[in-house]
């Protein structure tokens, strides 16, 4: 589980927005919106930018910000993957054991 802090007053994090120009996340009351509000945005969560962010009015996005969600999902997969690949061997045995009982 990944550990994030505040990029404004540099506390943990839970559940926090992510703004895609300087790529930190933040507390709901630190980056200027509410928790639903933000919930809300839905799709347009991507394009969300802080307050600091939006008053330079930088709109170009981090480097590959994709790449990196896809690095991190392909990751978890790998590690899902490494997790379950005993299952198959006991799968294997369990219907030996079975053809044994018959």
């Amino acid at each position: 589980m990944d550990i994030y802090y505040c990029g404004a007053c540099g506390e943990l994090l839970s559940e926090c927005p992510h703004c895609i120009v300087c790529n930190q996340e933040l507390h709901f009351h630190c980056a200027g919106i509410t928790k639903a509000a933000y919930r809300n945005l839905g799709d347009r969560k991507s394009t969300w930018r802080c307050i600091k962010c939006k008053q330079t009015h930088s709109i170009q996005p981090p480097l590959s910000p994709k790449f990196e969600s896809d690095a991190l999902i392909l990751k978890e997969i790998r590690a899902l993957s490494d997790k379950l690949a005993p299952l198959e061997c006991l799968k294997d045995e369990v219907n030996d054991f079975t053809y044994l009982e018959i």
